[in-house]
């Protein structure tokens, strides 16, 4: 398990669309172990932050554990992609008239 927690770290510094999708598949599984998932969304976090937005869809299937790392995560070195993301939620809501959250 420890070299799938060091695998999960390091896919950060390969930023491809399959090291993200394969991230994403073990962030989003609730059925995962817990620190792998956190380890995962964490890499996403800073894929996301280097690629200048967050990904809305997949930040919504990550279970509570994944997307506290995530907010953590871009809070601490780009809060502003959370709040256009905040905005944007609050946005669609108002004008749907319905809650995204």
């Amino acid at each position: 398990m420890h070299e799938r927690y060091d695998a999960a770290s390091d896919l950060e510094d390969f930023p491809s669309d399959e090291v993200t999708a394969a991230l994403t598949e073990i962030a989003s599984d609730a059925q995962e172990d817990e620190t792998l998932v956190a380890l995962c969304a964490e890499s996403l976090a800073g894929i996301w932050i280097a690629r200048g937005a967050v990904e809305r869809d997949v930040l919504a299937r990550l279970p509570p554990w994944g997307r506290r790392e995530v907010e953590q995560r871009v809070a601490r070195s780009a809060p502003e992609l959370l709040t256009s993301q905040q905005d944007a939620v609050a946005e669609v809501g108002d004008r749907d008239g319905r809650t995204l959250r």
